[in-house]
């Protein structure tokens, strides 16, 4: 997911926050079969130019995972 407000809605968690789930895989308890590999929203990044990296990397992550998935 793309940011918090995308994570809370599928997670149906609205206390959950990015900073602290970003780049760690979840299993989607409402949507079985998936895994969520949350990040950073884009604007985010253009407001924090520094986190390019850590978006980077957790999009390497949730790719590497879905690689692994039949």
């Amino acid at each position: 997911t793309l940011g918090a407000s995308a994570l809370q809605g599928l997670l149906g968690d609205y206390a959950i926050k990015i900073s602290q789930v970003r780049g760690k895989p979840i299993i989607a308890t409402r949507l079985p079969g998936y895994i969520i590999v949350p990040t950073y929203h884009p604007a985010y990044i253009l407001r924090n130019p520094k986190e390019l990296t850590t978006m980077f990397e957790d999009i390497r992550k949730a790719q590497e995972i879905s690689i692994k998935q039949p």
